[in-house]
């Protein structure tokens, strides 16, 4: 097959064959992205000869020759990698080598004049295929600097993360370093304090030790002295009448009892929190229940450890409520030392008694609370809180209850002894311990107060038996009764004899409770009652011990050391188990007070948000407040409202005054006569009504109004929360309020008169002053036109339209029937005929106009009793409220014709007062306003404003004690609320702060041990 010669293409399809490869070439070279620096001049030749020979054989088999020695010459390289490497390349060169081609034959064309638009459309070739170049170019430096910035922004957020490391890892390490450093400080702190508490506690040791060493050399001594002078009862009372060893009181047991009086006092919600009360059982630290008969001489053994007499005496039934008996140990002051009888004295925290020196007031005070106790009752539960401070008492808690009694008398009810049994095993039945007084000289099988502590208490492990009255048996009798066996108790005995001084062999005269069934102890009843206020000698209470001493060292019975004998050995007993009953329920107890406060603080949180308030506080807030709301009263109640409130007022006395003196003319309706303006009658009565506007008592009316406009406001004040809980705080407000404006009233109203005085003899109006008068009257009576209308409207809305028109209808139909009675009845009088006339009732004229403008029952005439109407259609209600819609339309109609005549030209100048008093009486009213408000505002109320809230501070803050203060917010229950709970949280967290002090010092002295 013979090939055909290759024809070259015309310059129009040559140029179509350029522009498509260039097209494609740049396309191809774009996608690339390759320069065209990288190509030499030998491949742009090889790529140009071979594209030569591709452009100038247009047909399809030269073009896929052409396509196969490229791929012929490209299967030339060995190995798939370098063929995959050498296209990308070849095809670059291409790329570059038809660029350089299409820039020669472009090139060549433009340089041929005769074709002038090839020349131009080639040079857009040529501009198009620089552009593109260098849109390569860009494109590669953008994304270059592209790559180049995200390198960047990546550095520099690996630099920050590393900072951010290390910053972290710096302040973990810091951290780390003060909770070392803070850990070691503790644990520093703690060995110191337990070194100092250590050594605290050694030397307490060495110094109890030594103290109790020197005290049993002394008493040997002492008992030595005593045996060679058979006798020593002088300087036995001297000894004990100072103030007993402070070795002998427990530090523990003090906070202990410290503790129990603030859990006392914290109310659990379900009642008092006292021993022995329905309080929490949880929140409760033990006392000692002091328990016997009447005649056991409990109360002596209570005066016997106080050494003070300060129960009351009687011969009836005394002890009829609880006596919680706090005894609190006092250093001896300085004054004790120098001879002088140390401090002692009583505190009633219920009734807010304190320091009271004079132990007969006590005894006093105890019988009146006791008295109290109606007689249907006999015995309350309600405790009576007795504390006793005195260097001669332990640390003690400490209850006397009634005493148990066999039978009752014909004045006491007959469940009476159910009553105080059941008093007592209140108190018994919980871990108090429990003091069971008997008397020595009655068999103890009998004995009520072991009986009663054998049911609460079957082991007898909280119970210390107390035999008084040992005197009264044989000495090795009462000895055996110590030691007994059939009734034995793990506490024990102790026996006393609570003997007084001078009482001889016989024993102590019946003490309290002891008289009732005794009868005895008048004498010392009476004594106690004549006694000096002065505090009781101190040998007193020394004189009981004594007597015990004296006692017990008489009889050899008494000296074996199991026996426990002597007002101090109880003093001791006592202190001792009450400390050791305490610290045995220490770790309830702090379990119970630390699960309250949790919760008292979770309320606390939950219905206040931890805000804590005071009762200074809220009382300043009230405070506050009036103050605050008065301000805003005095800010909108200035010289100008007051002048606009004197001036309504004067405007009603206005229309009083023309309604008395003006119009009633009779046939005077709607309009005065024409001859008003010269006619001297009227110019009278203009001056009248005058006369009678300012002699009415202008300053009393003005004053009285802005006075009771304050009062009006201080009872809006003090009616709004908080005072709404306070009523006797608004009445003291609204008291002192009338004071300040009573103390003003008169002389204002003088000032008042005064200042208007002028006024009563002439007054001038000048044309500007009518005219603003003509507008305010005009404003006036539409003012009452309006009321009248809605009243009117009021009542047929009431009853209804038909049934009042009908109403009204027969009403007037009455009136013309009167009217025309009475017509009839004067003709005939005028004829003479009127003696032939029987008596009737006549009735009343006809009223005047201004009877009608002012309404009532008056303005339609009633019908007498003959001619009332008995008409069951219509009943009285439906005909009064008839007569009333009659006469509120009478003046509606009266006061459009006066609003009408006002606004006429009439009363537009000065001369027509006399036709237009209304407007005169204004204008006169306005004067008159004018001059009372300024000396209102002077006289009265800046007096008033500045004496107010001064008053306020002084009554409701300054002048009230703190205890008042607390009862003045406690008045608001919501505050009461807040303020016990908040008081219940901070009297826990004061005893949970004291129980972890104890249990820590407990755990010290039990590890030193």
């Amino acid at each position: 097959m013979s090939l055909r010669p290759l024809r070259p293409l015309p310059p129009t399809h040559a140029l179509h064959a350029i522009t498509r490869t260039s097209f494609s070439l740049a396309s191809r070279l774009s996608r690339m992205a390759l320069p065209l620096s990288r190509f030499d001049s030998t491949s742009t030749r090889t790529f140009f000869s071979r594209a030569r020979f591709a452009f100038n054989n247009t047909s399809h088999a030269q073009r896929a020759r052409g396509r196969s020695f490229f791929t012929d010459s490209s299967s030339d390289i060995p190995g798939v990698s370098s063929s995959l490497v050498r296209i990308p390349l070849a095809l670059g060169g291409l790329a570059a080598g038809g660029i350089a081609y299409v820039g020669t034959k472009i090139e060549e064309l433009s340089q041929n004049p005769a074709l002038g638009w090839l020349n131009r459309g080639l040079d857009s070739a040529k501009d198009f295929l620089k552009s593109i170049d260098a849109n390569s170019k860009e494109r590669s430096e953008r994304r270059a600097l592209e790559d180049q910035e995200r390198r960047e922004a990546r550095e520099r957020k690996e630099a920050e993360q590393r900072e951010r490391d290390e910053e972290e890892a710096r302040v973990k390490a810091e951290k780390d370093r003060q909770r070392e450093e803070e850990e070691q400080r503790k644990r520093r702190h703690d060995d110191e304090e337990k070194a100092a508490a250590a050594a605290l506690a050694a030397a307490a040791l060495r110094e109890e030790n030594e103290m109790k060493r020197r005290e049993e050399e002394a008493a040997a001594e002492e008992a030595k002295r005593r045996s060679r002078r058979h006798g020593g009862a002088g300087a036995a009372s001297s000894a004990s009448g100072s103030s007993l060893p402070a070795d002998e009181f427990s530090d523990l047991t003090r906070k202990l009892i410290e503790v129990r009086n603030i859990l006392k006092s914290v109310d659990t919600g379900s009642g008092n929190a006292g021993a022995g009360a329905d309080g929490d059982s949880a929140l409760h630290l033990p006392s000692i229940v002091v328990v016997g008969s009447q005649s056991s001489g409990k109360s002596s053994v209570l005066e016997a450890i106080v050494g003070r007499e300060f129960l009351p005496k009687g011969t009836n039934m005394v002890t009829r409520r609880p006596i919680e008996l706090t005894l609190i140990h006092t250093p001896a002051s300085s004054s004790s030392t120098s001879g002088s009888p140390p401090t002692e004295y009583a505190e009633f925290p219920q009734l807010g008694l304190s320091h009271i020196t004079d132990f007969a007031a006590v005894a006093r005070t105890l019988a009146d609370l006791n008295a109290a106790v109606p007689d249907h009752e006999v015995v309350s539960s309600t405790p009576i809180e007795l504390r006793i401070h005195s260097p001669r008492v332990p640390d003690l808690t400490l209850v006397d209850l009634p005493g148990y009694i066999a039978v009752t008398t014909r004045r006491q009810p007959a469940e009476l002894k159910a009553r105080i049994a059941e008093l007592c095993e209140r108190y018994i039945e919980r871990d108090n311990v429990i003091l069971a007084v008997s008397s020595a000289d009655v068999d103890l099988a009998n004995s009520e107060a072991l009986r009663a502590s054998r049911r609460a208490d079957p082991m007898g492990v909280r119970t210390i038996g107390v035999l008084t009255k040992m005197d009264l048996v044989e000495p090795s009798y009462a000895a055996s009764l110590l030691r007994n066996q059939d009734y034995a108790l793990h506490l024990g005995y102790v026996g006393v004899v609570c003997k007084a001084p001078g009482g001889g062999s016989k024993g102590v005269q019946p003490r309290g409770d002891d008289a009732a069934s005794s009868g005895a102890g008048s004498g010392t009843s009476q004594a106690l009652a004549t006694r000096a206020p002065a505090p009781p000698a101190p040998s007193a209470g020394g004189a009981v011990v004594v007597a015990n001493d004296d006692y017990f060292r008489q009889h050899p019975s008494f000296s074996a050391r199991d026996l426990s004998v002597g007002v101090a050995s109880l003093r001791r007993k006592l202190v001792s188990v009450l400390e050791q009953v305490m610290s045995s329920s220490l770790t309830t107890v702090a379990d119970a007070v630390e699960r309250e406060l949790e919760e008292t603080n979770y309320a606390f949180k939950v219905q206040y948000d931890d805000r804590r308030v005071s009762a200074e506080s809220y009382a300043a807030d009230a405070v506050d407040g009036v103050k605050q709301r008065f301000k805003a009263f005095v800010a909108a109640f200035g010289k100008q409202e007051v002048r606009e409130a004197v001036r309504k007022a004067l405007q009603r006395r206005v229309l009083d005054v023309c309604a008395q003196v003006y119009y009633a003319e009779p046939g005077v309706t709607t309009e005065f006569p024409r001859g008003c303006v010269d006619e001297p009658l009227w110019t009278a009565k203009v001056d009248l009504g005058a006369s009678a506007l300012t002699k009415s008592g202008v300053g009393r009316l003005t004053t009285q109004l802005v006075v009771d406009t304050l009062q009006r406001t201080v009872e809006d004040i003090t009616s709004q929360e908080p005072f709404v809980y306070h009523p006797e705080a608004r009445k003291k407000i609204l008291d002192f309020a009338a004071g300040l404006v009573r103390s003003k009233f008169h002389a204002t109203v003088d000032q008042v008169e005064n200042n208007i005085k002028p006024y009563k003899f002439e007054v001038d109006v000048n044309q500007s002053e009518w005219s603003d008068a003509a507008g305010r009257a005009v404003a006036t009576l539409e003012d009452q036109l309006k009321e009248k209308t809605a009243m009117l409207q009021s009542i047929k809305s009431q009853v209804g339209r038909r049934r009042l028109r009908m109403a009204m209808t027969h009403l007037e139909n009455q009136a013309r029937q009167e009217r025309a009675r009475v017509e009839a009845a004067r003709r005939q009088r005028e004829a003479g005929g009127s003696a032939a006339l029987a008596p009737a009732a006549v009735a009343p004229a006809e009223p005047s106009w201004w009877q009608r403008m002012l309404g009532g029952a008056g303005s339609v005439p009633k019908p007498t009793e003959r001619h009332a109407d008995a008409s069951p259609r219509i009943n009285t209600l439906l005909l009064e409220k008839a007569r009333e819609a009659l006469s509120l339309r009478q003046q509606t109609v009266i006061l459009k014709s006066r609003i009408q005549f006002l606004r006429s030209g009439a009363c537009r100048s000065t001369d027509a007062k006399t036709c237009c008093p209304e407007v005169f009486y204004t204008a006169i009213a306005e004067k008159l306003a004018a001059s009372a408000a300024m000396f209102l505002q002077v006289e009265l109320l800046t007096d008033f404003f500045f004496q107010f809230p001064r008053e306020v501070d002084n009554r409701l803050y300054y002048d009230l004690s703190k205890d008042e203060i607390q009862d003045f917010a406690k008045q608001n229950p919501q505050i009461r609320r807040h303020l016990e709970l908040q008081e219940k949280k901070e009297k826990l967290e004061e005893a949970m702060e004291k129980l972890i002090e104890i249990q820590k010092k407990a755990f010290d002295r039990s590890s030193r041990y």
